[in-house]
């Protein structure tokens, strides 16, 4: 039997675990739609909901989720 019921990548930080209910589908595929962006070269939209993200993150004083989007949102630039 497994000690933990979502995957090792939800403990890395990589997952959101959606499959647990841990993210809702709305946020899921909205995640989504974003990479289909950066797939086709649309970088524009996935910059500004990384920017949105890391304001609304800020302003809750989630620095550290801040600064993870941050760095997202510097890689795509």
């Amino acid at each position: 039997a497994w000690k933990f019921k979502v995957c090792l990548e939800y403990h890395i930080g990589n997952c959101k675990g959606p499959c647990e209910g841990l993210q809702s589908e709305e946020e899921y595929m909205h995640e989504i739609e974003q990479v289909h962006d950066i797939l086709k070269g649309n970088l524009g939209p996935a910059k500004k909901y990384f920017q949105e993200r890391m304001e609304t993150a800020a302003g809750r004083l989630a620095f550290e989720e801040a600064h993870k989007l941050k760095s997202k949102l510097e890689f795509l630039e």
